[in-house]
């Protein structure tokens, strides 16, 4: 298609933007200000190093949130070993011994219990819940709110604060040296951070 277009004398620009989900508006941005500078070859060399630089840090972002998300993952499944297995001993014993267990404990007991019984509908529950919050993610509203409670989160928060830094330099960084206005170069850059929070700052 894009050979097509271009055999039809229309800029590559104009070619690439038929195709947004392949090239998104920053890359046909760029595209479009070598068209007018004349700099093509010199700006798809950009792109294609940029493109690479990304892949990379997005490898390190997810290898630095491995080590907290796996430390919450084992976590849960000590407490679920702890909630099926350890206290369903412990209650027979203190049952067996006659004596009365302090009320905080009792209440463990009683979560024992339910998740000994209702397992399915405690692991039915999280994964609604995971799917309910994906699809509240997907709304202007849940966006922005989800967002915001992520960038104040302990480790994840610092992390997404610093991709999303690292991603705004190097992409404006690409945008002003291929030629792109400052106020442009600021719009399109700020809607590849991945935060909605920190794009609206930076609109403003």
């Amino acid at each position: 298609m894009i050979i097509t277009h271009l055999s039809q004398g229309r800029k590559l620009a104009d070619a690439l933007a038929e195709h947004p989900g392949v090239f998104d508006r920053f890359y046909v941005n760029m595209v479009g200000a070598a068209e007018k500078s004349g700099q093509l070859d010199l700006v798809l060399n950009r792109l294609a190093a940029y493109i690479e630089k990304a892949v990379k840090i997005q490898g390190k972002i997810k290898g630095a949130m491995m080590y907290p998300a796996a430390i919450v993952f084992v976590a849960l499944g000590v407490i679920s070993c702890i909630m099926i297995f350890v206290i369903p001993k412990f209650q027979t014993l203190f049952n067996g011994a006659g004596q009365k267990l302090p009320a905080i404990t009792m209440l463990v007991v009683h979560c024992s219990d339910f998740f000994v019984h209702y397992w399915w509908a405690v692991f039915g529950g999280i994964i609604g819940a995971v799917f309910a919050l994906k699809e509240y993610y997907r709304t202007p509203v849940g966006h922005e709110q989800i967002d915001g409670i992520l960038l104040q989160t302990p480790v994840f928060g610092t992390l997404i604060q610093k991709g999303a830094i690292a991603k705004l330099t190097r992409t404006l960084a690409t945008l002003l040296s291929s030629g792109v206005g400052i106020i442009e170069a600021l719009d399109i850059a700020s809607r590849v951070v991945g935060n909605i929070q920190i794009e609206k700052a930076i609109i403003r």
